[in-house]
């Protein structure tokens, strides 16, 4: 019977050895949810500019013509010449500029349709950006931003 006693003992002992260090451990501090949304310090940065603005310029994804280098089977590398400078009058960068602006086209009426409004488009970009300055409220600019398609929304600056 002792010997049993002892066993039992033992095993007590071992298993409160085993489970003491994960009973003992802190618990993780949860912290309370708050109804404030968190932003980074870039994007709080952008809506501090943006809030005076009532112009930004939409950068869009495809790449201009100055930084498209060909490489897909529609449209071909437009031509430099000797100095490297594009060849901008060349059939391959006329396609490729027509390509472009039909893209372009099709992007602000879907913003059109998305706003519910008419965009007022000061300038159009095409050869060193791909994009388009437009009035618009920090509201809809920040709408843009999360669009499919766009590179990034930059705040349009007068110096």
């Amino acid at each position: 019977m002792l010997k049993f006693l002892s066993k039992i003992l033992s095993f007590v002992l071992l298993a409160a050895l085993l489970v003491s260090p994960v009973a003992a451990a802190v618990p993780e501090r949860v912290l309370p949810p708050t109804d404030a949304p968190v932003i980074s310090a870039e994007e709080q940065n952008w809506l501090d500019a943006a809030a005076k603005a009532d112009s930004f310029t939409v950068q869009l994804i495809e790449p201009s013509l100055a930084t498209y280098e060909g490489g897909n089977a529609i449209f071909a590398a437009v031509p430099r010449d000797e100095a490297g400078k594009l060849l901008v009058n060349s059939p391959e960068a006329v396609v490729y500029l027509q390509h472009l602006n039909a893209n372009m086209d099709s992007f602000i009426a879907k913003v059109e349709s998305l706003l519910g409004r008419d965009l007022e488009v000061l300038y159009r970009y095409d050869y060193v950006l791909n994009g388009f300055s437009a009035r618009m409220s920090l509201e809809e600019a920040s709408l843009l931003r999360k669009q499919p398609g766009v590179r990034e929304v930059f705040v349009d600056e007068v110096y």
